[in-house]
């Protein structure tokens, strides 16, 4: 059988005249050009590697649940007026904060949270608050601005609104609640 090159010249021979009579040298590919064949598809892997890492939020530190992740006008309607009270807001599918995995907090989280309050003797109120009842809440209280135009049902989690029996004891309920499963972030009356 003959070479690739022979075979080659022999139809450029044939073609009437058309080409170069010596056809050019077949080159090899450079060792170069094959690095950087395997160069890209390695740079994309790691391009979705990092978008994956930063997506879901791997290595990063927790926020402090007690700062409020609300800005704005609508922000006041979501914390408490006295200083004696604390808003527990309880995860949701819409929480920030990284421990609460875009989930709900689940029923088991929210009984032992109501539990945990209960035991607590600085606790002197607990009002649960459902996602419907503070929609009505800020729809009522912002009617005709337009934050009741952009608020959608589920804006605003589940929550227990704690009354406490000393304003000093705000201390005593982030220390028991902070990390606690189901819990969003919790906002207190002081400024």
């Amino acid at each position: 059988m003959r070479s690739l090159e022979e075979r080659i010249r022999d139809a450029y021979s044939m073609a009437d005249g058309w080409g170069p009579a010596v056809p050019p040298p077949l080159r090899r590919r450079s060792v170069r050009h094959h690095r950087l064949r395997f160069a890209a598809p390695l740079a994309a892997a790691a391009g979705v590697t990092a978008v994956v890492f930063l997506a879901t939020g791997l290595p990063h530190r927790a926020p402090d649940p007690t700062v409020p992740l609300s800005v704005g006008p609508a922000a006041e309607a979501l914390r408490p007026s006295e200083k004696n009270q604390v808003w527990i807001y309880l995860c949701s599918r819409i929480s920030a904060n990284p421990s609460c995995h875009r989930q709900g907090a689940t029923r088991a989280q929210r009984g032992a949270i109501d539990d945990a309050l209960k035991k607590m003797p600085q606790v002197r109120r607990i009002e649960r608050v459902t996602a419907e009842q503070a929609y009505a809440e800020v729809k009522k209280k912002f009617a005709g601005t337009k934050i009741a135009d952009t608020i959608r049902p589920g804006d605003i989690p589940d929550s227990f609104r704690v009354t406490l029996r000393r304003p000093t004891d705000v201390r005593a309920i982030l220390a028991a609640l902070s990390n606690r499963p189901g819990v969003d972030q919790i906002v207190t009356g002081s400024r």
